[in-house]
């Protein structure tokens, strides 16, 4: 994506920000594929929120972004968005659905079962990527 694209594109993040969650605004558009934005997630928010929940958000954010309209975003941005929001309409993207959702539950049951064995969770570190995940949790004794 040319760097003209990604100016107007963060420039929408402004109008709409109540909408659109904030990996939106500091990812490049072609990157916004559910398992760069469950990787995102994971890494960086303090709690390891529910798949409904964080799936939801992806969600939501793309159609604030879609009723924008073409004229704030370009065409192209637009129709990436349409097709991602499309995931489980084809065999392989529910494929692909089905895969990070079983990924991310894996990791958010791991968290959980540190917390619940009185745990606290001191480093978290994921990675999505079409066919690998990469999963560290560490827990110290909560004192």
């Amino acid at each position: 994506m040319d760097d003209d694209c990604n100016i107007e594109i963060k420039h929408i993040f402004k109008i709409f920000i109540e909408g659109i969650h904030s990996y939106f605004k500091n990812v490049e558009a072609q990157n916004w594929r559910i398992n760069h934005y469950l990787g995102y997630r994971l890494e960086k928010d303090e709690l390891i929120l529910p798949w409904i929940t964080v799936y939801d958000d992806w969600q939501s954010s793309l159609k604030v972004l879609l009723k924008s309209g073409t004229k704030q975003i370009p065409g192209s941005v637009h129709g990436f968005c349409t097709e991602l929001l499309e995931i489980d309409d084809t065999f392989e993207g529910s494929i692909i659905l089905k895969i990070c959702k079983e990924l991310y539950e894996e990791f958010h049951d791991q968290y959980l079962d540190l917390q619940i064995a009185g745990l606290r969770v001191v480093g978290k570190r994921v990675g999505f990527t079409n066919n690998v995940q990469v999963i560290q949790l560490e827990g110290l004794w909560m004192h």
